[in-house]
C-alpha cells in the first residue's frame, strides 16, 4: 500500500505479542500470563497493559501488523530470524512468543504452532480468525512461505491504461495492463512485502507495498447523486409486476418460513472484518447502470470487492450452515461486496436471481452512527411481510428468489454495510422447478439428466448481479447440529 512508514516510541516494540481485550481474557481467567516479545536481538518482557498500543498504535481497534504468534520461545525466535532476514520486521509483520505454553493452548485450543494473525484483524477475533501452522505443512521455512502469499486488487477508474509493474529492487519488471472500469478489475497473487508501480501514459507512478490482502483504487467512479430523478409510478408499477411474474415461476421452497436470523460464525465474522478494516477507504461508487432498485442518485453505495480466494473461504465456511438450515445440499454461486449503504438509501422490494439465488444470506459487517433500526421487510413463504432488524455480527439467512425482501424507508444513519452470500441446489440451475408432487413446494432434487450433464459451477466466471439482500436467533452451530441430530 501507498502508506507512510511511522516512527514508534523507543518503549514501542517493533515485534509485539498478542492478547488484548477479550482475547487476553481468556487467558487471564487462570492467572496473568505474560508474554516475551522480540525486538532484533534484545529480549523485551511486554506486560498486558501495554501491548494493545504497541499492537495499535493509532487506536482503531485492530492489528496494525501481521503477527506471528509461536507457543515458545524456540519456535518465536526462529520465526524471527526468517522475518528479519527478509526486511518483513517492523511495519509488515510482528513476532511473539508465549512464556508459557499451557497459555497458547488455551487461548488457541490447538497444540502445535505457531499461527499467524493477519493485520487488519480486530482483538476480540485473534483466537477466532487465524492461519496455523499444522503438521502437513512440513519445515517452519516452508509454512512460513505458505502464509506469506496473499492477493493485491487493483481498479483504475482513470480514463487511461496504466502499466503495471512489479518492483525487484530498483528494476521495473513489466507484468500487464489495468485497463479503465469496473470491469476490468485484476487480481494477482503475491506476496506481503512485495512491491507495485503502476505508471500513467504521463509518467506518473502509483506506489503499493504489499501488507496483506489488498484491494487498491486509482481514481473514482463518479457519484450518481443527482443523476436522474425518482422513478415515476408507471415505473414503479411495471417494476412489481415484472417481480410477481418471476416470482410465480417459483415452485420450491426450502423452510416453513423463508428466512431465519442467526449469529455469524466468529471465524468468518472476524475474517470479513479484517478484510474490511484494511480496504474501508478504498472503496469505490457502484455503477448501477439503469437499475432503480436502489437509488443511488439520493445515496451513493460504495463497493469494496475480496479476492476470488477470499470469497471461495468464505463461501465454503459459511455453506455447511446454510446446508443444515435448507436441508439440502448446495453450490456456491455468487457472494456479492462488501457494500455500504449511506444515509438516505432505499432497497425497493424484489426478488434475486432465479438460476443462482436459491439459499442465501446477508451478514451486516457493520453500522455506524445509526439513528435508526433501517429494517429488513421480507415476505415468509406464506406471503406475510415481516419486518426485521439486523444487527452487526448477525446474519439472516433467507430464499432469496422465493421471499420478496427489500428495504423501502430511508435509512437514517452514517453508513450500514453488508456482505451478501448466495448458494443453489448441487447441480440444478432449474431448481426452482423441481417440486416433489403433492408436497407444497418440498424441494425433489435435479432431474438425472441435468445432474448427468452438469458441469462444475464456478462461481467467480460469471459478474456479480444487479440484486442484493436479503424470529428468531440461533447460533450457527446450533443448526449444524440440528441436521447432525435429524441424520
Amino acid at each position: 500500500m501507498a502508506r507512510s512508514r511511522r516512527a514508534r516510541s523507543g518503549k514501542a516494540l517493533a515485534a509485539v505479542a498478542l492478547l488484548a481485550a477479550a482475547a487476553a481474557a481468556t487467558v487471564c481467567e487462570a492467572g496473568t500470563t505474560e508474554l516475551l516479545a522480540l525486538r532484533g536481538s534484545e529480549v523485551q518482557l511486554a506486560s498486558e497493559t501495554s501491548l494493545h498500543t504497541a499492537l495499535d498504535p493509532d487506536g482503531k481497534g485492530f492489528l496494525d501488523a501481521n503477527l506471528y504468534l509461536a507457543r515458545s520461545r524456540a519456535d518465536g525466535e526462529a520465526l524471527h530470524t526468517i522475518l528479519q532476514s527478509r526486511g518483513l520486521l517492523g511495519d509488515l509483520a510482528s513476532v511473539a512468543f508465549f512464556e508459557e505454553e499451557e497459555a497458547y493452548k488455551r487461548l488457541f485450543g490447538r497444540d502445535q504452532g505457531p499461527v499467524l494473525v493477519q493485520r487488519g484483524v480486530e482483538f476480540e477475533y485473534c483466537n477466532a480468525t487465524y492461519e496455523a501452522r499444522t503438521a502437513q505443512d512440513g519445515k517452519l521455512q516452508d509454512w512460513l512461505n505458505k502464509s506469506l502469499r496473499t492477493s493485491a486488487g487493483w481498479v483504475n477508474f482513470l480514463d487511461v491504461t496504466l502499466d503495471m509493474n512489479w518492483r525487484n529492487g530498483d528494476r521495473l519488471v513489466h507484468v500487464g495492463q489495468l485497463k479503465p472500469g469496473e470491469r476490468n478489475t485484476q487480481w494477482r497473487q503475491t506476496y506481503v512485502g512485495h512491491e507495485f508501480a503502476l505508471v500513467h501514459p504521463n509518467g506518473t507512478t502509483y506506489d503499493f507495498k504489499i501488507t496483506t490482502e489488498e484491494f487498491f483504487r486509482i481514481g473514482q467512479f463518479p457519484s450518481a447523486i443527482g443523476s436522474r430523478q425518482d422513478p415515476t409510478r408507471a415505473q414503479l408499477e411495471r417494476l412489481e409486476s415484472s417481480e410477481k411474474r418471476r416470482l410465480a415461476q417459483i415452485k420450491v421452497n426450502f423452510t416453513a418460513d423463508g428466512y431465519k436470523r442467526i449469529k455469524t460464525p466468529r471465524q468468518l465474522l472476524g475474517d470479513i472484518r479484517r478484510f474490511f478494516n484494511v480496504n474501508r477507504e478504498r472503496a469505490f461508487h457502484e455503477d448501477m447502470g439503469g437499475s432503480i432498485h436502489i437509488n443511488t442518485w439520493k445515496a451513493d453505495s460504495a463497493m469494496v470487492p475480496p479476492s476470488f480466494a477470499t470469497k471461495h473461504k468464505w463461501h465454503a465456511w459459511f455453506q455447511p450452515v446454510l446446508e443444515a438450515w435448507a436441508q439440502t445440499q448446495l453450490e456456491p454461486t455468487d457472494l456479492y461486496g462488501i457494500r455500504t449503504y449511506h444515509r438516505g438509501a432505499v432497497l425497493l422490494p424484489h426478488i434475486d436471481r432465479h438460476a443462482t439465488h436459491a439459499v442465501s444470506a446477508i451478514i451486516n459487517v457493520e453500522q455506524r452512527g445509526v439513528d435508526k433500526d433501517w429494517d429488513l421487510e421480507i415476505f415468509n413463504i406464506q406471503g406475510d411481510a415481516i419486518y426485521s432488524d439486523l444487527q452487526t455480527g448477525q446474519a439472516m439467512l433467507y430464499e432469496s428468489a422465493h421471499c420478496v425482501h427489500g428495504r423501502p424507508e430511508p435509512f437514517q444513519g452514517e453508513s450500514y454495510t453488508n456482505v451478501f452470500f448466495h448458494y443453489r441446489p448441487l447441480n440444478d440451475p432449474e431448481w426452482f422447478k423441481h417440486v416433489v408432487p403433492g408436497s407444497n413446494g418440498k424441494y425433489a432434487g435435479p432431474a438425472e439428466s441435468a445432474v448427468a450433464e452438469a458441469d462444475e459451477y464456478d462461481a467467480y466466471d460469471e459478474e456479480g448481479d444487479d440484486y442484493w439482500e436479503e424470529d428468531e436467533e440461533d447460533t450457527a452451530d446450533d443448526l449444524v447440529g440440528e441436521l447432525h441430530e435429524e441424520l
